[in-house]
């Protein structure tokens, strides 16, 4: 137990040095310095900087598949839960910009090439989760008779452009549109969505 306390106070140490000095200014020595650990300590936990930062965006990426569940769990229909889920994800996705707006400012192109191989492979596995999240909400649609069963290459399509659409209107609720219209996009995609395979 207390190789876990550790191990996340790690986390929480380095997560806030990211989002607040970005990427290039982070070393094992700063992190271990931050939470009053020896460097030699760190390499217990993490082999580099490289591992500590996928760890802390998995960390967080953990956190909004719980959030994103929690609050699923309180709509009763399809279309509501659709929708929550959809404002979730929108929601931390700003959060997160707005936290690691400085991550990339200072970095060379190695570095740079690094944290874009993390990023996307972090990328890849919150996708593989929000999946697993989604396919729960058809699967119980379907148990309670709100939509006809489905095989599972239509379900893999159906996640895929659910997915797609969502990372699209993203990013332009990110650079065009206010937090007010988006709310109303996203409640018309999920209508268009939900009435598409009704």
């Amino acid at each position: 137990m207390a190789s876990e306390n550790v191990r996340l106070q790690i986390l929480v140490g380095a997560q806030k040095l990211f989002q607040q000095n970005g990427w290039s200014k982070i070393t094992m020595e700063v992190v271990a310095k931050s939470i009053g650990k020896a460097k030699s300590s760190l390499y217990y936990y993490f082999k580099s900087k490289e591992e500590i930062y996928f760890a802390v965006l998995d960390m967080e990426i953990n956190e909004i598949i719980l959030e994103t569940i929690r609050q699923i769990k309180e709509e009763k229909t399809l279309e509501a839960k659709l929708f929550t889920f959809s404002k979730v994800k929108f929601e931390m996705t700003r959060k997160r910009r707005s936290l690691y707006a400085t991550t990339e400012i200072g970095m060379d192109q190695e570095e740079f090439t690094k944290y874009t191989e993390i990023k996307r492979s972090v990328h890849d596995k919150y996708v593989e989760k929000e999946k697993v999240v989604l396919q729960q909400v058809f699967i119980e649609a379907i148990q309670n008779k709100e939509l006809d069963e489905i095989d599972s290459i239509k379900m893999d399509a159906l996640l895929l452009i659910f997915l797609c659409g969502l990372r699209g209107l993203n990013r332009e609720f990110y650079h065009r549109i206010s937090h007010e219209e988006m709310k109303g996009i996203l409640q018309l995609h999920c209508q268009v969505f939900y009435k598409g395979i009704k």
